[in-house]
C-alpha cells in the first residue's frame, strides 16, 4: 500500500502590527524534510524440552531483552534515509550445556546490529529505488548484509510493483566478543567433540529475491501477491548441535552445503467501515530439505476512540519435518545427513496476540513532537511443547520542518 505522510500545520507568531505582515494567503506551506525516530523496547522468553544442543533433548529455556533505535529521514521530497541499531542480550539455558559447565560463559551472549539505507523516489515517475547495508555481531557470528529494492506504481495508484534483493555473508567463528582474543579463533563444537574439525567451512552465503504485486480491487480492498526464491549456500549445520545415534554414538549434526527455499505469500486487506480493518494472509514454503510449510494469519485493526486501535492476531502454521530429522537417538550412523533440531520437525505452532497504539490529539506545539505508543502481547505455542511470551513497546516521535513558499 502506498505510504502516506500527514503534514501537521505550524503555529503562526502573531504580531500586534498585524498590517505591515504580507497577506498569508499569497504563500503555501512545503514541507522541507520530515525525521521520524523509534525507540523499540522488547522481552522474549520461552520454554520447552527438545534443545538442539543436547540432542533433541534437555532445556531449552531462552530469554532475550533488546532495544533499538530507528531514525529516518526524509529530505527534498524525494529523498529518504534510514538508520537503526540496537543490543540484545540472550540468556540461554541450553547452550549453557555447550560445555556441560553450569552458569558458563555460554549461558550469556550479546547481539549488537547496525543498518543503513537510502531511497530516492523519481521526479515525475511513480518509481522508488533504494539500497541498505548493514552488520551483526555475536560472540560466534558476524553477518554483513546488503540490499537492493525498487517499486513502480501506475499512474493511476491502482497497481504496483516491487522487487527486492538482499544478500547476507556470514561467517560462524567465535572469538569476537572474548577479551582474551577479540577476533575470529575457530568454530564452537560441543565440549566431547573438540578432538577434530568437523567442518571445513565456516562462512554461509544467503541470496534472496523478493518480488510484490498489489492491486487495489475496490475502494476498501487491497490484494497483494509476494513470491521469493532464496539460495544458501555454506555452512548450513549449526556447530555446537549434537547428534545421539541409535547406538549410542554422538556427533555433530551435519547438513547439506546447499539450501534452496521457495516462499509464497498472499495479503488480503479489507476496511470494514470507518472503525474496523481486517488484514489477512496466506504464506507457503516450501525447500530442498524436504519441508512443505503452510500458514493462515488474520489481523484485525478496531479504532475504540480517535486516540486508541485495538489489533488482535492469530497465526496458525503447520510444517511437515524435513528428510534429515529424526529425534534423540533415532538416526543411524549409516545417514549422511541428520539433525534432532525441532526447527526442523514437522510440527504445528500457534501464535495469538494483541496490539494497542494510542495516538495524541491536538495540534502540534513543538518542532519534535510525540507520534504514537505501540504495545505488543504475542503468545506462541510449538506442537512439541514449546511455549514463548514476547513483549514490544515502541514509542514514536517526529519532527518536520516546513517553509512557506510565496505562490
Amino acid at each position: 500500500m502506498k505510504k502516506k505522510f500527514f503534514i501537521f500545520g505550524l503555529m503562526a507568531f502573531y504580531y500586534p502590527l498585524k498590517a505591515q505582515l504580507p497577506d498569508s494567503s499569497a504563500f503555501e506551506r512545503k514541507k522541507i524534510s520530515r525525521t521520524d525516530i523509534e525507540f523499540t523496547f522488547s522481552y522474549y522468553n520461552q520454554d520447552g524440552n527438545n534443545s538442539a544442543v543436547t540432542g533433541g533433548t534437555g532445556t531449552e529455556k531462552l530469554s532475550v531483552y533488546a532495544t533499538g533505535l530507528t531514525i529516518r529521514h526524509q529530505f527534498k521530497e524525494f529523498n529518504k534515509l534510514s538508520f537503526s541499531a540496537g543490543i540484545d542480550v540472550i540468556s540461554s539455558a541450553s547452550t549453557d550445556k555447550i560445555d556441560h559447565i553450569r552458569s558458563s560463559a555460554s549461558i550469556k551472549d550479546n547481539h549488537f546490529h547496525l543498518d543503513a539505507g537510502f531511497q530516492r523516489r523519481l521526479k515525475n515517475v511513480n518509481l522508488v529505488m533504494g539500497g541498505g547495508a548493514g552488520v551483526a555481531l555475536e560472540s560466534d557470528y558476524l553477518s554483513a548484509p546488503v540490499s537492493f529494492s525498487m517499486q513502480y506504481t501506475e499512474p493511476s495508484e491502482m497497481r504496483s510493483y516491487q522487487m527486492g534483493v538482499f544478500l547476507s555473508f556470514d561467517d560462524l567463528r567465535w572469538g569476537r566478543l572474548n577479551p582474551d582474543y577479540m577476533r575470529p579463533e575457530s568454530l564452537v563444537y560441543p565440549e566431547e567433540l573438540r578432538y577434530k574439525e568437523w567442518y571445513d567451512v565456516y562462512r554461509r552465503d544467503s541470496y534472496n529475491i523478493k518480488f510484490g504485486f498489489t492491486q487495489v480491487l475496490s475502494r476498501k480492498m487491497i490484494l497483494g501477491i509476494f513470491p521469493e526464491f532464496v539460495y544458501q549456500k555454506g555452512l548450513l549445520a549449526t556447530p555446537f548441535h549434537r547428534v545421539y545415534f541409535s547406538d549410542s554414538s554422538l556427533r555433530v549434526e551435519n547438513l547439506p552445503k546447499q539450501r534452496f527455499k521457495f516462499p509464497l505469500s498472499i495479503k488480503l486487506n479489507a476496511f470494514l467501515g470507518k472503525r474496523f480493518i481486517l488484514k489477512s494472509q496466506y504464506s507457503f514454503y516450501a525447500d530442498n530439505f524436504g519441508i512443505i510449510a503452510n500458514a493462515i494469519e488474520l489481523q484485525g485493526a478496531i479504532k475504540i476512540v480517535p486516540q486508541f486501535t485495538l489489533s488482535p492476531f492469530v497465526r496458525i502454521y503447520h510444517q511437515s519435518g524435513s528428510k534429515f530429522f529424526k529425534p534423540y537417538k533415532e538416526h543411524l550412523t549409516s545417514e549422511v545427513y541428520y539433525t534432532s533440531d525441532y526447527d526442523l520437525s514437522g510440527m504445528k505452532t500457534y501464535k495469538a496476540g494483541m496490539e494497542l497504539k494510542f495516538l495524541p490529539m491536538g495540534k502540534r506545539q513543538h518542532r519534535l513532537s510525540f507520534e504514537n505508543i505501540l504495545f505488543r502481547y504475542s503468545y506462541y505455542y510449538r506442537s512439541n511443547h514449546l511455549q514463548a511470551h514476547t513483549v514490544n513497546l515502541t514509542f514514536t516521535f517526529a519532527s518536520e520542518y516546513v517553509r512557506k513558499k510565496r505562490e
